[in-house]
C-alpha cells in the first residue's frame, strides 16, 4: 500500500540521515537500499491522500501468510471523472515489490471503465514476472493480478 501512496523513507545511519522514495529502496530479492548501520526512522506518506485507495491480498491462509499476490491501487479524478493519477503497486508477481508505471501512464487522462482497465490487463500480462512457487505457479499469479485489477473496476467504476 505504501508503494501506491508515494511514501518516502526516512533513514538515518551513524553519521548521516537521508530520504529515499520507497519505489527506489527494494534493489533485489532480499536486497535493499539500507547501508550497513542505517535504519528506517520513518515512513512519510505525502499529502494530500488520493481519493481512492484499495488493498488486496491473496494468500492461502488468512493470518500471518505471505502474499501469493499482493496488489495496492490508489487513484484520483478529475471533476469530469477521468484519472488524473493512479498508482498500480504490486508484491508477489516480480522479485521486488514493484509499480506498474506503464500500466499507471496507460490511464492517466482516461475515464476508469473496462476499456481502461482492459489495457492496465493487456501491460500486466507483458510487465510482470512472477516465479513459480509453493504459493501459486507464475501463471497463476499474473491470473490473480489481473482479476484484481477487473474487482478495483466493479467496485470503482464511473
Amino acid at each position: 500500500m505504501l508503494l501506491a501512496l508515494d511514501a518516502n523513507l526516512e533513514i538515518a545511519g551513524i553519521d548521516r540521515r537521508r530520504s529515499i522514495p520507497l519505489s527506489s529502496f527494494f534493489k533485489d530479492y532480499r536486497r535493499t537500499a539500507l547501508e550497513p548501520g542505517e535504519i528506517i526512522t520513518a515512513i512519510k506518506i505525502p499529502k494530500p491522500l488520493p481519493a481512492v485507495t484499495w488493498f488486496y491480498k491473496i494468500a492461502k491462509r488468512k493470518l500471518d501468510d505471505i502474499s501469493t499476490v499482493a496488489v495496492a491501487i490508489a487513484m484520483d479524478f478529475d471533476n469530469t471523472g477521468r484519472v488524473t493519477r493512479a498508482r498500480f503497486a504490486f508484491g508477489g508477481v516480480a522479485a521486488i515489490p514493484m509499480r506498474a508505471i506503464a500500466a499507471e501512464q496507460a490511464v492517466n487522462g482516461e475515464r476508469w471503465n473496462q476499456a481502461s482497465a482492459d489495457r492496465v490487463r493487456a501491460i500486466l500480462e507483458r510487465d510482470l514476472s512472477p516465479i513459480s512457487d509453493h504459493r501459486g505457479s507464475a501463471e497463476y499469479r499474473v491470473a490473480v493480478a489481473s482479476s484484481l485489477i477487473g474487482k478495483f473496476l466493479w467496485r470503482e467504476a464511473a
